[in-house]
């Protein structure tokens, strides 16, 4: 898998479906897809920061989410960079990108042959990207973690209240023994900024006892 061909591959999916906002597919360098091994998968990028290069398959400046914090109005950037500082992290240790590359103002602004062909290439992508470095996935977003899961053959291990709404914590095990975090999309859901859910995420990533009753349910 190389990153010109994918690029050409954007393009021309780009062209064919009237993808009018732009692409990028990691919010990393290439090259963290062989030297990481946790993943952070967002749905797709939103509308790029000012004076950003709208067309790209990876970011070789570094991590995106941390690089952009100044110029960006996306919330997601801050809510990364303390998910970093909870799980003791550099932002440069992670594969990060988008489960779907191309650009939009957001989900239901893409046509639906616009959404089955961002799923089909994001499944495609992902398929080569997760390779068996990758231990731990996070993803954001009900979405994004379909398109995991689709990729991951995976059973459900634990399910939480994330205490915000009527959203859930999940924790899914692959067969090949990948850990695979699914959490509400942290553009909307601030979850690092709420002291309730932050004591369930504590739970979900192991900081904090499990509950007995609630393992038994999903073994």
């Amino acid at each position: 898998m190389k990153a010109s061909q994918t690029f050409e591959l954007l393009k021309s999916v780009e062209k064919k479906y009237n993808f009018s906002d732009g692409f990028k597919l990691l919010y990393c360098p290439w090259s963290n897809i062989s030297s990481s091994n946790i993943a952070f998968i967002s749905l797709n990028p939103g509308n790029a920061p000012e004076n950003a290069e709208l067309r790209m398959v990876s970011d070789e400046r570094g991590n995106s989410y941390e690089i952009e914090m100044d110029i960006t109005k996306s919330p997601i950037n801050e809510q990364f960079m303390k998910l970093c500082d909870f799980l003791e992290k550099k932002p440069s240790d992670f594969l990060t990108g988008a489960a779907i590359p191309f650009r939009s103002n957001n989900w239901d602004s893409l046509s639906k042959e616009q959404k089955i062909a961002g799923v089909e290439v994001g499944i495609s992508l992902w398929k080569e990207i997760l390779g068996s470095n990758i231990k731990t996935i996070i993803v954001t977003g009900e979405e994004a973690c379909k398109i995991v899961l689709k990729i991951k053959s995976a059973k459900l291990k634990l399910s939480i209240p994330s205490n915000w709404s009527n959203t859930k914590l999940k924790k899914y095990i692959s067969e090949d023994g990948t850990e695979i975090f699914s959490i509400p999309h942290l553009s909307s859901y601030r979850l690092f900024l709420r002291d309730k859910s932050i004591k369930q995420l504590k739970i979900l990533f192991r900081k904090s006892n499990y509950n007995p009753k609630i393992i038994k349910k999903f073994q």
